[in-house]
């Protein structure tokens, strides 16, 4: 692995059936060590994502998990830039009012570049779980 993905921001979804319905996903912005990074949010996103109920083993089978990790961002002039703040802060949790004043003091960035790749947990790992 290249030293630019050694630290970088990523997230952790998880996915249910051939419909590949969203079961979890949680991430950060937060450049993190890839070992300890994937390790912490494959957890987190199974099991605090609060849209949903956790994760339990006897799912597992039928689950997909994808790792997007973000690098190469590019900063906007503003939160006018991007014109789904607002759902992305509610997605992260906040759940206080969004105000002009508030908007105008977040510092956005696009993010030019994902790695993105999905698994499907084969049976060995299954019954590791279980």
């Amino acid at each position: 692995m290249t030293s630019s993905l050694v630290g970088c921001p990523l997230f952790v979804s998880w996915h249910s059936g051939k419909e590949r319905r969203l079961r979890g996903c949680i991430g950060t912005f937060t450049p993190l060590n890839l070992h300890q990074g994937l390790k912490e949010y494959a957890i987190t996103s199974a099991t605090k994502d609060s849209r949903f109920e956790p994760i339990q083993v006897e799912e597992v089978h039928k689950l997909t998990v994808s790792v997007s990790l973000l690098i190469n961002f590019e900063e906007a002039n503003d939160y006018l830039d991007w014109d789904t703040i607002d759902s992305l802060l509610r997605k992260g949790g906040y759940k206080e009012h969004i105000s002009p004043q508030f908007r105008s003091s977040i510092k956005v960035a696009y993010n030019l570049t994902v790695c993105h790749m999905t698994i499907l947990l084969p049976p060995l790992v299954v019954k590791m779980v279980r």
